[in-house]
């Protein structure tokens, strides 16, 4: 008996080591592995929802998270595919993106509940970035085309650059108005500038599609705008207690969040994937 036990295991050990040393290419083969996701985040629920007998393993950043897959501490880092590829692109010898994509993820602009008017008034100008065929530019621009030298912030002001001011919490933009003026107020804007290409720090200054997309906001509302960077799961906070005015970070639609903050239009839906070895 003792013999039978011992065999079975060993069979049981082979077993998982086998499962361990797989080389993961389809979705299916992520059920009963370690899963790293970032806390509350769209591709944390679809992770729970679509491999309910994996190991769910919480992160606060994706530079972690796939630092760990690429050690093999945890067999894959589900995420939004825009910020993966970034990530592949760095290390592209040791990681690669499932093909398949877990889920999908709406990527819009976060108020608090009572800023109706502001919100309103972003999505007009969503819509007209939209129609006049800016959006798509910046999606090619620092989406699709995968970029080697990280793509320069555009020129907004009457001078022809953007000029940047450093303050205690983040980068000061200052912008004129649509009718050429200057305004003295200033919206605040909640960042996380961890999510390349859509939010990042480069050479000093805050960059990415976010970026961009806030200081085109700032310019058609006429008003100034100050970045304050902080950890993602503190954004909500943030819009709750007035801190920011609004929160533009690669910030995914979820019926949770839903709850506490509203959402603008959304001006982006993109993949959640899977993070893997190679």
């Amino acid at each position: 008996m003792n013999k039978l036990l011992t065999l079975v295991g060993l069979m049981v050990l082979l077993a998982a080591c086998s499962q361990k040393e797989e080389k993961i290419t389809r979705l299916w083969q992520l059920e009963g592995r370690s899963l790293m996701v970032l806390t509350g985040t769209a591709a944390d629920i679809a992770a729970r929802k679509n491999f309910p007998a994996a190991e769910i393993m919480d992160v606060y950043s994706t530079t972690d998270a796939a630092y760990n897959v690429k050690l093999g501490k945890a067999d894959a880092f589900i995420f939004d595919e825009v910020v993966l590829k970034n990530i592949v692109r760095k290390y592209p010898a040791s990681l690669t993106i499932v093909e398949e994509p877990v889920a999908k993820a709406e990527i819009a602009v976060a108020f608090n509940k009572e800023r109706t008017v502001l919100m309103e008034r972003v999505n007009s100008s969503l819509e007209k970035l939209r129609k006049n065929g800016i959006l798509a530019q910046m999606k090619q621009k620092w989406i699709h085309s995968n970029y080697k030298a990280v793509p320069e912030l555009p020129k907004l002001n009457e001078g022809g650059d953007i000029d940047t001011v450093w303050v205690k919490n983040g980068y000061y933009y200052q912008l004129s108005s649509t009718e050429g003026r200057q305004t003295e107020s200033a919206l605040k804007v909640g960042i996380c500038a961890q999510f390349e290409p859509m939010m990042f720090v480069y050479k000093n200054q805050f960059t990415g599609f976010d970026m961009e997309l806030a200081l085109r906001l700032g310019k058609m509302l006429g008003k100034k705008i100050e970045v304050v960077d902080m950890s993602f799961d503190s954004l909500i906070l943030s819009l709750q207690s007035g801190k920011v005015d609004f929160a533009i970070s690669n910030f995914e639609i979820t019926p949770q969040r839903k709850e506490f903050v509203n959402f603008s239009d959304p001006y982006l839906e993109q993949d959640i994937s899977a993070l893997v070895r190679r």
